[in-house]
């Protein structure tokens, strides 16, 4: 079970959710499952079942910790907790890089939004 940030439009919070969606549908398809943060907040049944049966890695943005929080408070119990600006600073030289052939694919090919499918509340 991965449980996402869900600062939307903050950086790290965005940070968080890609990094989910890349374990749950690149990585880990069929063995992760996503329960987004705001079902847990709005008390939705079955995201709390669905912590409360599995242990959960938290992808949490910011130091308010609102992934783990939110899997504690709904009974769920949180395995590992990465925190996006923590790994930012183990890491301070990994630098973005992109080739030229990759910016003209990116700045050639039409917006697409939102980029990825947002996580569904069934599994």
């Amino acid at each position: 079970m991965v449980v996402p940030c869900s600062g939307i439009g903050k950086t790290y919070g965005t940070v968080s959710r890609e990094a989910a969606y890349e374990v749950t549908e690149d990585r880990r398809p069929g063995t992760t499952d996503l329960v987004a943060l705001s079902l847990l907040v709005l008390g939705d049944e079955d995201a709390r079942a669905r912590v409360r049966a599995h242990p959960a890695v938290t992808i949490d943005g910011c130091k308010l910790a609102c992934a783990a929080k939110m899997v504690q408070e709904n009974g769920g119990h949180v395995a590992a907790d990465i925190a996006v600006l923590d790994v930012y600073r183990r890491n301070r030289e990994l630098k973005p890089r992109a080739s030229p052939s990759s910016m003209r694919a990116v700045s050639s090919s039409p917006m697409r939004w939102p980029p990825r499918s947002p996580p569904s509340s069934t599994t």
